[in-house]
């Protein structure tokens, strides 16, 4: 196997670094790259639309780990560079969900800081923006775990392969804090529409004023049987 400088990271492991495609390989295309365009002529994705293209990539990831064997005929160096490239995908696109949730959070955190002061309606509908975020979150760890029992490992060094399985062992433990957080969320906002439920409807109601009758209050001696003078 060709040998790599690299610097040792802080846990005295050697980080993989992302290889040039060598001709002739079979290194897969860049998924994340796809997940945002910067033509200024489309219009914005939004940060929802952002969370379903990461999770479509990381889906492709593991396609490509599913399917991953290189052919006899190809060097020993051209299938590691592949194999170090799927996995860096793998790690990248599980950042880019992660991230991409991250702000998701912050911004739905900051509109629904005080759920009383937020309308019923609203908070029903951030609830269900709060569980489609949860329900991609939950379909993440089985794809990591799916990743860390891949084959892939046998064409990577023993150095490269303890890095990544690391990494994605910290990302398992990352999904779980922001599972966490996310139905944390969820139950503060759900009790805050049960209380707007159960709120007893106003009834207050300004009373009409009745007016009394001008002549009531003339005590002046009546000349004639009218209330004109």
């Amino acid at each position: 196997m060709a040998s790599h400088h690299r610097n040792p990271s802080d846990d005295g492991l050697v980080p993989p670094q992302q290889p040039s495609t060598p001709a002739g390989s079979e290194c897969p295309p860049s998924l994340i790259d796809n997940i945002a365009s910067s033509d200024p002529e489309l219009a914005p994705v939004g940060e929802q639309e952002k969370l379903s293209q990461a999770f479509q990539a990381l889906c492709g990831c593991i396609k490509i780990l599913e399917e991953f064997a290189p052919r006899d005929e190809e060097s020993e160096a051209h299938a590691h560079a592949a194999a170090t490239k799927t996995m860096t995908e793998l790690i990248n696109v599980t950042n880019k969900i992660y991230n991409t949730i991250a702000q998701l959070l912050s911004k739905y955190g900051k509109q629904t800081q005080n759920p009383s002061f937020v309308r019923p309606e609203c908070l029903e509908d951030f609830i269900t923006k709060y569980n489609g975020i949860l329900s991609v979150l939950l379909e993440v760890p089985s794809h990591v775990k799916f990743g860390l029992k891949s084959t892939i490992f046998g064409y990577l060094s023993a150095n490269e392969a303890q890095w990544y399985r690391r990494d994605l062992e910290r990302k398992l433990i990352r999904s779980d804090e922001i599972r966490a957080q996310i139905e944390t969320k969820i139950r503060a906002l759900e009790d805050g529409a049960a209380k707007e439920r159960d709120r007893p409807a106003d009834d207050f109601e300004i009373k009409k004023t009745k007016f009394a009758d001008p002549t009531s209050y003339d005590t002046r001696p009546k000349r004639f049987n009218t209330s004109i003078y």
